[in-house]
């Protein structure tokens, strides 16, 4: 009786021999330090691109906002207001200065004067420089609560009116019925400010390297007590970077310049107030 061969046994079937296996090892070894290097190139690209994204995009946010709520500021208020006259006007003394995203505070880089950058949520804080010898107490906030949920401080009031609370119920005198009014507000005639959002459509999450995105919105604010003074710095979006420090000042009146490897989106360019 004849023995079938064994798998080893069959024709076309040898295992690698040394030599083999010893020059498939040095081209995969060739090959990886040849693609590692760009592939870090490519992660790193696509991060930059990202940051660069998100920025543009929380920045178009603000633009809309202010755009749609007649505002140039962010208030801790909730009074259903909508630009221009109302009945429940905001405390002029007390915007929001400071808008964060989720994520970590970054570290403070060199002899930055960027302290208010690292401020928690809800902290209260003074910027006071170029303002006329004003005081204004400014709160920080996040993101989401103005530009998502129309709440500032989370506290579960609508600030501004949306388009909803804008038709005339036809009670109030004197106000003909059609127009794009809420009686209650005391918002003047026609007008259209109210708060569309959300302007982001998700939660503004971590930059690429896990810290929390910044904008120094205090800079929009102008008292309304001094409609001629007020801060002439850029309102910028901010990420400090991959190396995770904050190297921009928040306050740059004669200009702005962004430091080191912080990547910096521009909001509203400086005023000149």
């Amino acid at each position: 009786m004849t023995q079938r061969p064994t798998p080893r046994q069959r024709p076309g079937q040898e295992g690698f021999t040394l030599v083999e296996v010893t020059i498939i090892l040095l081209v995969l070894v060739i090959l990886s330090t040849i693609l590692l290097p760009n592939l870090g190139g490519f992660n790193r690209l696509a991060r930059y691109a990202r940051v660069k994204e998100d920025l543009g995009a929380l920045c178009s946010a603000i633009s809309r906002y202010v755009v749609d709520t007649g505002e140039l500021a962010f208030w801790q208020w909730g009074g259903r207001d909508g630009g221009g006259s109302n009945a429940d006007t905001p405390d002029r003394t007390s915007p929001v200065g400071l808008l964060i995203g989720d994520g970590d505070t970054p570290e403070l880089g060199g002899s930055v004067e960027g302290e208010n950058w690292q401020l928690p949520t809800i902290e209260a804080f003074a910027e006071s420089t170029d303002f006329a010898g004003l005081s204004v107490q400014f709160r920080v906030d996040t993101f989401g609560n103005h530009l998502i949920h129309n709440t500032p401080l989370g506290n579960g009031t609508a600030a501004h009116r949306t388009p909803a609370d804008m038709v005339n119920g036809g009670t109030s005198a004197g106000i003909p019925g059609g127009l794009l009014f809420d009686p209650s507000s005391g918002q003047g005639f026609n007008s259209l400010f109210a708060w569309r959002g959300p302007y982001i459509s998700d939660a503004v999450d971590p930059d690429p390297w896990g810290n929390r995105y910044m904008a120094n919105v205090f800079a929009m604010h102008v008292p309304a007590d001094s409609a001629s003074d007020g801060f002439s710095s850029a309102v910028v979006c901010m990420s400090a970077g991959p190396d995770e420090a904050i190297d921009t000042d928040f306050n740059q009146p004669g200009g702005w310049f962004t430091g080191d490897d912080d990547f910096v989106a521009l909001a509203s360019a400086s005023s000149g107030r």
